[in-house]
């Protein structure tokens, strides 16, 4: 017994218990790769929603300014008309309360005064009430605030014709500041809008041919 516990064996094996190493490193580093991934889409998502809310806000500043701007020219060519209206009815009024209280002036040089005035105020109802038009309002209300904005002539006409020797002093003034007006208008808002749409030379001819018109009818009505 003693000799069988003393023999060892020829070719021991030994067991080796320890651990193999678990890549722990590799999957914390892939972690944290696709987090930054994750936090990079949705930072750039972020920052396109915050791109689309900014363009959305400026493109809306910009149709508020462009109607607020448009707005304001054409309120400028309505006060601008229905100022030169004034006069106008001034003059055709003193026309006939002269014809009406002096022999030197006649009942035919107050018509055709008359005649001219209304001719020329065609165009500038249409000037009152396209530009209220193409701002959203309909055809008839456009049509309405035209025809208010030479409401002003009869009703001065009258008052012309009645105060014949405190209007006549006047007229001269009030033509020149309804002249300097329209001038300022045409000038500061009409002819750069024209331009700028492209229309330019169309409204150059329209300018040309206007004035013809009215010589035309200044010398045949006198």
């Amino acid at each position: 017994m003693m000799t069988a516990l003393n023999r060892r064996p020829s070719n021991p094996t030994v067991v080796t218990l320890e651990p193999q190493p678990i890549e722990f490193t590799d999957c914390i580093s892939n972690q944290h790769t696709a987090q930054r991934r994750r936090g990079h889409h949705q930072s750039q998502n972020s920052l396109k929603t915050d791109g689309g809310e900014g363009d959305r806000r400026d493109s809306l500043q910009r149709t508020l300014e462009a109607r607020q701007s448009q707005w304001k020219r054409i309120m400028l060519l309505v006060v601008a008309i229905t100022v030169h209206n004034i006069p106008e009815g001034l003059a055709v009024g003193v026309a006939f309360g002269a014809a009406a209280s002096s022999s030197q002036a006649s009942f035919q040089s107050a018509r055709n005064l008359a005649l001219g005035i209304g001719i020329q105020n065609f165009p500038e109802g249409l000037a009152v009430s396209l530009p209220l038009q193409s701002a959203g309002f309909s055809v008839w209300r456009s049509f309405w605030y035209g025809q208010l904005s030479g409401m002003v002539e009869p009703v001065f006409g009258v008052l012309g014709a009645v105060a014949v020797a405190a209007a006549q002093p006047a007229l001269p003034y009030a033509l020149a500041f309804a002249a300097g007006a329209m001038i300022y208008v045409v000038a500061d808002d009409i002819i750069p809008e024209a331009n700028a749409s492209g229309n330019g030379k169309l409204a150059t001819w329209g300018c040309i041919v206007g004035f013809m018109v009215m010589m035309c009818l200044d010398v045949g009505l006198g």
